[in-house]
């Protein structure tokens, strides 16, 4: 069995946890569909993680992800 080390392959990013949190609770769902509530916070967090992730490589990655995955929804 192989151990991965998932902090070391952590890609840093500028936001820190309790920002993160406040930014997670800004987001509404009362206007969402109880059967799209996990969709929402998904899209919510990735939007997140893309303007706040260091790397632009990965930033750009998650940013095409998030508008792949509108255009199928």
């Amino acid at each position: 069995m192989k151990t991965r080390n998932r902090q070391a392959e952590a890609i840093p990013a500028k936001i820190s946890l309790e920002d993160l949190g406040r930014a997670m609770s800004q987001l509404d769902l009362s206007s969402v569909p109880p059967e799209k509530t996990a969709a929402a916070i998904h899209d919510h967090l990735t939007g997140i993680m893309a303007e706040t992730i260091l790397s632009p490589t990965a930033a750009f990655d998650l940013a095409m992800a998030r508008r792949m995955r509108h255009r199928r929804h």
